[in-house]
């Protein structure tokens, strides 16, 4: 069975009309020259003799007119039995029902097969509580409530956009179809107006949320099918999140009127929304939010022993901030792209009060205290604590524009903070800098998102979430500012071991923590160290990779047979690095490959693979060294990353990889550099 890109080749190769070479192929396409003859033989064996020759490195196609009947007529029938699937999901999901039958026909499949696809897509059905009727005439139909059918779809919606492009090629014109006189701008108008009637903005990933939710509300009242009923209906109605949006619906929808369960229902979302910045919300009685800030705010600089009673940023962050919280919790929304231990770990006191504060005045109602809530809590205070602490009427401010999620943007926010004395303005997504207010504030602008190139004749630099080398260095010539000086725990301890007894590292420790906050390089064993994670056997030097896949998928394969991880993972690497691999290049020829675990992970490990050859990657850019790691917890290696950034930074590291041929000299040599920063 042909693959996705096996299709996709094939059509490439007749479209252009024109031979082209494995490498010309090998680029378009973003793999190695391996993989490109591996597609050519999957297709050479369907085609026979009609498919395509290979002379010096040429591929031709041997009969134009087969491989055009070839692609009109039999290329359904070819794809990948995940498209397969995907397709049937799309048609059931997008038309409301699917004939298995027709199906049958269209992908030249049996028709158990087809039962077998709609075996695996009613399980997909059950998580969202919906069922399959059968109907004469239409075969398998939809059914369930109105709520979860739309669930459905906003699942496949937001999953579309991360799905291969040849997948998506295959999907499109269903949802083209489904999307047809659906006036998207409207939407993009209506929740621009939304966000500026109620002072706040959305995450990148809420405004999709929102968008498509929009979409889904125009395609589902079209064919009348309408919400009629909302949970929480008392309460939404009391909201302003529901009169502007019931007063602003003449945008979105102009031929009718949306019901007002339709308007609940988006005034539902938006409330379970982060919201990125907001301001001047009117207060709700029915949780009494005025005095429960003052309460917040009087016990926590009680207890932090610092006054913060005066700080009205605080105060109206708090009180907007609590809304969208009491909602989330009593509907048991989950925070998204939110991980308290990151928190927990950069501001451990500020976090300890906020938990002791919320504890004493029983802000949770169940037995449990939600640790992501109180982080998103700690953030105001320890916002508030650095106004009062620190001027900053001479540093620079600093906008940072990022679209990947609020763990990227705090994780560069926390980075610049530790490095520069600069000033955060603020962490915005990318589709609310043409409304962002204080752009008259802005010194410089700090990105990861490189199709930003002007915005109000300010300096916009381009980084990676995770600084590199090059990164410093342009904002070392940029900024203009002196880098902070940081100092390691484990230099202060053995300095005060020579002079003093220590009786209670722990106090000591906590005590130097509270004191020196930022400027303390945390290295005393919190975290699994680099030497932990990377022993010799994860170490295979002067390897030779024909392609950059070749390489990840070797290092990838280390993980795997020294028990880190599972073969899934492995697979999960190369599409991270595929679809994401520009954020993992941390310094000139260096990578960090990972993927997020999905269960696959068994213990946190990183594995290193230095090259006899450097490979290209995307626009050019060569990498020889590859860091590959996997994290059981998202946290355990974090101390080891930033080993790898100080040990690529402070040493020769590149040049003296080239003279070692044993796994122990790798590790002798990272043994000696922290022993020399000790």
């Amino acid at each position: 069975m042909l693959s996705d890109k096996d299709i996709e080749l094939l059509s490439l190769l007749y479209n252009k009309e024109a031979p082209m070479s494995i490498q010309e192929l090998s680029a378009n396409f973003n793999v190695g020259e391996r993989s490109i003859r591996y597609y050519i033989d999957n297709l050479n064996y369907e085609l026979k003799e009609h498919g395509i020759a290979v002379a010096k490195k040429i591929c031709t196609l041997l009969d134009r007119n087969y491989v055009a009947h070839f692609l009109e007529r039999i290329q359904p029938q070819l794809y990948s039995g995940d498209t397969k699937k995907k397709l049937m999901l799309y048609q059931l999901c997008f038309e409301g029902c699917i004939n298995l039958s027709a199906v049958s026909r269209n992908l030249d499949i049996s028709r158990s097969s087809a039962k077998g696809y709609m075996d695996d897509i009613r399980d997909i059905l059950t998580e969202f509580h919906l069922e399959l009727l059968q109907e004469h005439k239409k075969g398998l139909v939809l059914t369930g409530s109105e709520e979860n059918i739309r669930k459905l779809l906003l699942q496949q919606l937001l999953e579309y956009e991360r799905l291969p492009k040849t997948q998506q090629k295959i999907l499109a014109d269903i949802l083209s179809t489904w999307r047809k006189n659906l006036c998207e701008e409207r939407i993009h108008d209506f929740l621009h107006v939304i966000q500026k009637n109620l002072g706040f903005v959305l995450s990148d990933h809420s405004y999709s949320i929102m968008f498509y939710s929009c979409l889904i509300v125009l395609a589902r009242t079209k064919i009348n099918a309408v919400l009629l009923s909302c949970d929480n209906e008392y309460f939404l109605i009391t909201c302003p999140e529901y009169l502007v949006i019931k007063s602003h619906t003449d945008i979105l929808v102009q031929e009718q009127e949306l019901n007002r369960y339709e308007i609940m229902h988006l005034t539902s979302l938006l409330i379970g929304s982060n919201y990125a910045q907001s301001s001047n919300l009117r207060e709700n009685d029915w949780f009494e939010h005025d005095l429960l800030v003052s309460k917040i705010i009087n016990l926590y600089s009680k207890y932090y022993q610092l006054n913060l009673n005066q700080d009205r940023t605080l105060y109206e962050s708090l009180l907007t901030h609590l809304r969208p919280t009491m909602y989330r919790l009593l509907n048991h929304i989950p925070v998204s792209d939110m991980d308290y231990r990151l928190i927990q770990q950069q501001f451990p006191k500020e976090y300890d009060v906020m938990k002791q504060v919320l504890t004493e005045l029983n802000f949770f109602t169940g037995e449990q205290q939600d640790q992501d809530e109180t982080a998103l809590l700690t953030l105001h205070f320890k916002a508030a604590i650095n106004r009062c602490e620190k001027s900053n009427t001479k540093k620079k401010n600093i906008l940072i524009i990022c679209s990947h999620g609020y763990g990227t943007s705090r994780l560069l926010e926390q980075q610049l903070s530790d490095t520069y004395d600069v000033n955060v303005l603020d962490c915005i997504p990318f589709h609310y800098l043409k409304q962002y207010e204080l752009i008259q504030q802005v010194d410089i602008i700090v990105t990861t998102i490189d199709s930003l190139k002007s915005c109000h004749n300010l300096p916009i630099l381009h980084v990676h979430p995770i600084l590199s080398t090059e990164d410093i260095q342009l904002l070392d010539e940029q900024l203009f500012v002196k880098r902070k000086n940081r100092v390691r725990m484990s230099t202060i301890l053995e300095a005060v071991k020579k002079s003093c007894t220590i009786h209670d590292y722990a106090e000591l420790k906590s005590s130097l923590c509270e004191a020196l906050q930022d400027m303390l390089i945390r290295d005393d064993g919190r975290d699994q160290t680099l030497l932990d994670i990377l022993p010799a056997e994860n170490i295979l030097l002067n390897y030779k990779a024909e392609d950059w896949w070749d390489a990840i998928y070797t290092a990838g394969g280390i993980l795997v047979k020294n028990g880190y991880v599972d073969q899934r993972y492995q697979d999960q690497m190369l599409y991270s690095f595929e679809n994401y691999g520009s954020y993992m290049i941390i310094d000139d020829g260096i990578a960090i490959p990972h993927a997020k675990n999905e269960g696959t992970v068994r213990k946190t490990g990183m594995t290193l693979l230095v090259l006899q050859k450097p490979v290209e990657f995307i626009n050019g850019k060569k990498l020889q060294v590859f860091f590959s790691f996997c994290s059981k917890d998202n946290i355990e290696h974090l101390d080891a990353l930033v080993a790898v950034a100080n040990l690529i930074k402070e040493t020769e590291f590149r040049q003296c990889m080239k003279g070692f041929h044993d796994p122990h000299e790798v590790v002798r040599f990272i043994k000696e550099h922290i022993l020399k920063q000790q």
